[in-house]
């Protein structure tokens, strides 16, 4: 399976490369950081709010098959919202990857809990 190997591949780089992870991660967060001090209080109650929605939404449809068209439906809403919060065009693949290496934790997903963020782990990995 070709998507399996190449996910192999990038699990090997990314052990062979902690640091640039690290540096990428950390880049993220700064960005995000940056993003959300650059709001308006009513634009980041509004952002707040379409997080909030989508959870739930995304807490409703746990049970769905990841590559579903209710369940990819999410994902695109997801991915909308990664890039009004880091006011930049977010690639498919780069979430996919940076999802499915990243437990979850609050610091880096308040928006989320661990269930949404894993379901959004497997509806990403199914886009690929």
């Amino acid at each position: 399976d070709p998507v399996m190997v190449k996910r192999i591949i990038e699990v090997i780089e990314m052990q062979n490369n902690p640091d640039a992870w690290k540096q990428e991660y950390d880049h993220l967060v700064q960005t995000k950081i940056d993003r959300l001090r650059s709001l308006s209080p009513d634009a980041l109650a509004e952002l707040r709010a379409q997080w909030t929605a989508l959870c739930t939404d995304i807490r409703s449809a746990l049970a769905e098959d990841p590559a579903s068209h209710k369940a990819q439906e999410l994902a695109t809403r997801w991915t909308s919202l990664l890039e009004k919060l880091m006011g930049k065009p977010v690639g498919s693949v780069e979430l996919a990857r940076h999802q499915s290496s990243h437990e979850w934790n609050p610091q880096m997903a308040t928006f989320a809990d661990r269930p949404v963020w894993d379901f959004m782990t497997r509806l990403l990995a199914a886009r690929r």
